[in-house]
């Protein structure tokens, strides 16, 4: 199967899964080498997310960009599904360690990192389960 087909196929098989928006976003985020593009969507489904968790408005989107530059380096091999620590985040950020921890900031990064690889990894098998379907 070339290349291009295979694109063309997983594209079918992605329509018929009737992925979420947020879903295919993840999925895309995590399996096109980190795209802008799926970024920006990620970005504009968390903020008001996090707002409504009560995520002071002045630290939402630096807690968003942290979680999906995070997501961006492998996963510790401690363990962990984190790789950085609080500090790295707050570093990363640009927040004092003091207040990205009385804030408790990282509940917040976990929050994004853990839903966006929840619903690549369901895009991920529901997309799969379609192609073994209509081959």
């Amino acid at each position: 199967m070339t290349s291009q087909r295979k694109k063309f196929d997983m594209a079918g098989a992605e329509a018929f899964a009737q992925l979420s928006p947020i879903q295919s976003a993840s999925y895309h985020y995590m399996t096109s080498n980190f795209s802008e593009h799926y970024q920006i969507a990620l970005r504009n489904y968390f903020m008001p997310a996090l707002l409504l968790d009560g995520v002071k408005p002045k630290y939402v989107e630096l807690v968003v960009m942290t979680a999906l530059a995070e997501l961006t380096y492998p996963i510790a091999t401690n363990g962990d599904n984190h790789t950085w620590s609080g500090c790295q985040r707050a570093a990363y950020a640009g927040i004092s360690q003091s207040t990205w921890s009385d804030n408790k900031l990282c509940k917040s990064v976990n929050f994004i990192i853990d839903t966006v690889r929840s619903n690549a990894d369901t895009a991920s098998r529901e997309i799969q389960l379609q192609m073994m379907t209509h081959q």
